[in-house]
């Protein structure tokens, strides 16, 4: 992927995010991964896409925590 494209890919993502914040764990993955090879490009990622990153795994996480919670409640 080239650095025009990671950046496209980042921005589309950035898009997705603030129409549906619901979404944010659907795409974080794949931000994560475009944010990555923006740095293997030596682009320069602001902290604050780092961040936001960060917190959609973390929500992701929790998230994910909280389903195995459900399935493993006693009946």
């Amino acid at each position: 992927m080239t650095t025009d494209q990671a950046l496209n890919k980042v921005f589309s993502l950035l898009d997705r995010v603030q129409a549906d914040p619901a979404s944010g764990m659907a795409c974080q993955a794949e931000l994560s991964r475009a944010v990555a090879q923006l740095e293997q490009a030596e682009v320069s990622v602001p902290p604050a896409l780092h961040d936001l990153c960060a917190k959609l795994a973390a929500e992701r996480r929790a998230f994910e925590q909280q389903e195995a919670d459900f399935d493993n409640m006693p009946i």
